[in-house]
């Protein structure tokens, strides 16, 4: 990858050289320009995905196997559901799951999710290059911005991650093409609203970019800036609500509730609100760090980009999805290397490549070869510095299936709950994916994202800042009415979140494994990254009477 990343910049400067000596980029150049855009897509796509023998099950993130569920359970049984006894519950991206249950009837949920991840890449990439030409009617710029979506791990890591990353970047990316081709036939702002449609219902944040176009193109059309009739503008927004409502129908219908469970389950499990007010904001504040890494030093050039900036949608999307999560789940923002940021990259890379350009083209008319040394340095800077993350991430990525491959640490811990549990055995966890997909066995899922009832416990103890015993007395006695063969958790969880062990005090649970993963970094030998402790829970008899409840009770002492 980082041959790459060092061929791209060398190529483009050597057109800009050839271009600037008086010569005209015909059109067999810009043509192989663009071969060479499709050819890294592929071999970005490729060189993650390699080798796939032994991997063809492995997917870095557990949620990965929370969409594979749902969408194997529609591809099987016409079932949109992660957990067959609450439909819909657990489900934030439907669009996707759709698309991945679909083509999976044909292909397997395996390879229908990777292809479609490769289609959402593709088209994520290409997106960024006809935007970024119509912001700057010049086809270097727009290969530039191109090819640093192609090179750029969190999009390439978004497409083999299982989840609707690329998906949801490509579907706001093409929203504002349709947007800009709108300027020309106000009829293109009909197909802009249907994208914005098909975002909402593939990631929540698409509320978001339906507030950032709806609310620039009412402003652009009063002032006289968008030709657009207001029957296309209402013809729009009707095209949204009628992609949207049926999800928000089915959701009330099943679930009692117009919003899916996910929205909030997890900030009242993470019980957000108990942060010191100052957390939040830095959080937040530091977040677009983990997005942008060193490029974060460049983020002046989106407002030298005087066509990005005056899109006004692009800004206002991005401040609306920070002050959004600032409100409500702040901690999010970094959760699995920052993935809910990164469909905000295409814009973000297409307004840096303009900014710089402008940038740069002002320095050369005062003083030329300022303003080539200039350039060369931000290209390479640009490059390279993308090449550098994306060759992090992908050990990144090759480390997390190493985990899930067959031979594991997570099917070790598959194997051992097979072992240990019967068919019809429930197990009860706070990560539901890798156990839900592979186990067999029914699954409580902790969190509540698949379980309504226990979503309610957390949204009616949203605030347990003092301590959460009331919260988790009511989980143990879920638990206690449902009987789960295994409980298990990371100690660190059930001390923060679940409160498990204090309120059982070795009663019903008893510690019957202890499962770890080490890897070496360095000289760091033997770094513990991740632990579960299983419990066999006997919802019967007092274990403290026999003693072998005495485990727990310890472990909930200690």
């Amino acid at each position: 990858m980082l041959y790459l990343s060092v061929a791209w910049p060398v190529l483009l400067l050597v057109l800009w050289h050839y271009r600037s000596r008086g010569k005209p980029l015909g059109a067999n150049l810009v043509r192989l320009l663009w071969l060479c855009l499709v050819a890294t897509v592929i071999f970005a796509y490729w060189r993650y995905l390699w080798p796939i023998k032994g991997y063809e099950d492995a997917f870095p993130i557990d949620d990965s196997y929370i969409t594979l569920s749902a969408a194997r359970n529609f591809a099987a049984h016409n079932l949109f559901a992660v957990n067959p006894d609450a439909p819909l519950a657990g489900i934030t991206s439907p669009f996707h799951v759709l698309l991945v249950g679909l083509l999976g009837k044909a292909v397997g949920v395996v390879w229908a999710d990777r292809l479609l991840g490769f289609l959402a890449f593709f088209f994520t990439v290409a997106g960024t290059v006809v935007w970024t030409r119509q912001l700057n009617d010049d086809p270097l710029p727009a290969a530039a911005a191109g090819a640093l979506c192609a090179l750029s791990g969190p999009l390439i890591f978004g497409a083999l991650n299982g989840l609707e990353t690329d998906l949801f970047a490509a579907l706001i990316i093409w929203s504002a093409v349709l947007y800009e081709k709108g300027r020309q036939a106000g009829k293109w702002f009909v197909g802009a609203g249907l994208l914005v449609g098909l975002a909402i219902v593939t990631r929540p944040e698409g509320y978001f970019l339906a507030v950032a176009i709806f609310s620039v193109a009412f402003f652009e059309r009063i002032k006289g800036r968008y030709p657009l009739s207001w029957a296309t503008y209402f013809g729009a927004l009707l095209a949204v609500a009628l992609i949207v409502s049926p999800y928000l129908l089915a959701n009330y219908h099943l679930l009692g509730r117009v919003f899916p469970l996910t929205v909030s389950a997890k900030q009242h499990f993470f019980a957000s609100s108990c942060t010191p007010i100052f957390q939040p904001i830095v959080m937040t504040f530091f977040s677009p760090l983990m997005l942008l890494g060193p490029f974060v030093i460049l983020i002046p050039f989106l407002f030298v980009a005087s066509e990005w900036r005056r899109r006004l949608y692009p800004a206002a999307f991005i401040l609306i999805f920070y002050l959004a999560y600032l409100v409500k789940f702040p901690g999010a923002l970094g959760h699995y290397w920052g993935r809910y940021q990164h469909p905000l990259l295409p814009f973000v890379l297409a307004g840096l490549t303009v900014g710089a350009v402008h940038f740069v083209a002002k320095k050369n008319a005062r003083h030329p070869r300022t303003g080539t040394v200039i350039g060369v340095i931000l290209a390479i800077f640009l490059f390279v510095g993308t090449g550098l993350n994306t060759s992090i991430q992908r050990g990144v990525y090759r480390h997390a299936i190493e985990n899930a491959k067959d031979g594991g640490y997570l099917w070790e811990v598959m194997e051992w709950l097979r072992a240990n549990t019967a068919p019809g055995d429930s197990v009860a966890t706070h990560d539901i994916g890798v156990v839900t997909y592979f186990s067999g066995r029914k699954v409580i899922d902790l969190v509540g994202l698949s379980d309504p009832e226990i979503a309610a416990i957390y949204a009616h103890h949203q605030a347990p800042c003092g301590g959460f015993n009331p919260r988790a007395d009511s989980l143990y006695q879920l638990l206690a009415k449902r009987r789960p063969k295994i409980v298990y958790f990371a100690p660190s969880w059930d001390e923060l979140y679940l409160g498990l062990l204090r309120i059982d005090g070795g009663r019903h649970l008893a510690l019957a494994h202890r499962s770890e993963a080490k890897f070496d970094l360095g000289a760091i030998k033997d770094l513990k990254f991740h632990e579960y402790d299983f419990y066999l829970g006997d919802w019967v008899n007092d274990l403290r009477q026999t003693g072998t409840g005495q485990s727990a009770a310890t472990t909930a002492a200690n």
